[in-house]
Parts: C-alpha cells; sequence; structure tokens
C-alpha cells in the first residue's frame, strides 16, 4: 500500500477513535457545521444543533466536509473524572499512536510535501469549477441588467419574469462565492495540517538521530 494510503486510513481510524473525545453537558451547537446524535428508538439524526431532551446524551460534531471535528460523551452521574496523571497518561499514548501513524506513512519529508499537494489539487480544481460558474453567471446577469435597464430608467417595475432570473442568477452567484471560500478554507486547513505533521515528523527523526547507541 502506497504511504498516503496508509496514512489516511490511519488518520480515519484516529479520527474516529476516543482520542478526541471530550465531556460536555451543554446542548450542542454545530457552529456552521453538523451535529449528529441517536434518539431513544436508536435512529440517528443530523442537524444544526440537538433538541434540548437529547442534550445529554452523546453526540458528534461534524464539519461541512463531514469528517469528525470534536466528540461529546455523556456524563454518567457517578462516574470518577479522571485524575491529572490520567488524562496527562492519555494524551500521551494518543501522541504516540499519532507519531507511529506519521512514521509509517513516511520516509521522508519531501514525501510530505507532495501528500500535501496532491490532497488539495480536487479543492483547487473545484474552486476553477466554481470561478467557471462564476463567470457564466455574471454575464447572464449582465444581460438581464441589460434588458432591465430601459424599466429602471423609466423607473418602472420590472416584468416579473426578468425580475426572478436577476434575482436567481444573484443567488446563484452568493452561492458559488460561499463555495469559493469554503473550498479555500479547506485547503488552507489541509496545508495546515501537513505543516504540522511534516514538522512533527523533523522532530522525531531528530530525536531518533540523536539518541546514543547502546554500548556492543
Amino acid at each position: 500500500m502506497h504511504p498516503i494510503s496508509i496514512y489516511l486510513a490511519a488518520s480515519l481510524a484516529l479520527w474516529s477513535g476516543a482520542g478526541l473525545a471530550q465531556q460536555s453537558n451543554a446542548p450542542a451547537d454545530s457552529k456552521g457545521g453538523i451535529v449528529k446524535w441517536v434518539d431513544d428508538k436508536g435512529v440517528t439524526h443530523y442537524g444544526d444543533s440537538i433538541p434540548p431532551e437529547y442534550a445529554n446524551r452523546s453526540n458528534t460534531m461534524l464539519n461541512k466536509s463531514g469528517r469528525v471535528v470534536r466528540r461529546n460523551e455523556a456524563f454518567k452521574p457517578g462516574a470518577a473524572a479522571p485524575t491529572p496523571d490520567e488524562e496527562l497518561e492519555k494524551q500521551q499514548a494518543e501522541q504516540q499512536r499519532r507519531d507511529a501513524v506519521l512514521l509509517a506513512s513516511y520516509t521522508t519529508e519531501q514525501e510530505i510535501d507532495l501528500a500535501k499537494e496532491r490532497s488539495t489539487q480536487m479543492d483547487e480544481s473545484m474552486i476553477k469549477g466554481l470561478e467557471q460558474r462564476a463567470t457564466g453567471a455574471r454575464e447572464r446577469l449582465a444581460m438581464h441588467e441589460k434588458s432591465a435597464a430601459p424599466y429602471v430608467s423609466k423607473k418602472k417595475p420590472l416584468p416579473p419574469d426578468l425580475q426572478q432570473d436577476i434575482d436567481g442568477v444573484k443567488g446563484e452567484l452568493s452561492r458559488i462565492d460561499e463555495q469559493i471560500v469554503q473550498k479555500r478554507k479547506d485547503i488552507e486547513e489541509t496545508k495546515q495540517k501537513f505543516d504540522r505533521d511534516k514538522q512533527r515528523f523533523h522532530e522525531l527523526k531528530q530525536m531518533s538521530s540523536t539518541k546514543v547507541a547502546p554500548p556492543r
């Protein structure tokens, strides 16, 4: 299996693991993403927020791409909170797992740069497609506004069909702009992630190279 495939598979496992779990008793709010929860009948729901009656249940926060960004575990009465030492041990174990995935996925920093480039190519291609759609929409809007000019100059209301066309194109342009902004944000987040991985990979290699060889 290619190193990038290994890394992606292992990363998915880590995202879905308990290492991302957090405790929260407040109603979950997606803040622009998606919240997932299960009702009393075991049916899974998705939405912007959790109904009050399910506020104390376990839930999962997802971003707009469907990626898990946080897990909120239901509070269990009588359950002891982890001690500082236990929490530190948990964090260290999680870091060790991530380090192992990183070292198993790449052999050089150049491979990480290549993986970053490949991971952003799809979003960059989608941005180009959206920009082409926006160009076409602006051309249609200019045509509609030209048709509307005589009415505007005479301060007369536009025909309903023409007004609807203008409003529809403006709405389309607004949605396209939002999608472009989101894709650029996704690209930046992806780059930052790979940059962090590269920095950590460099640190691990440095630590490995400075270890004193055992005496023979």
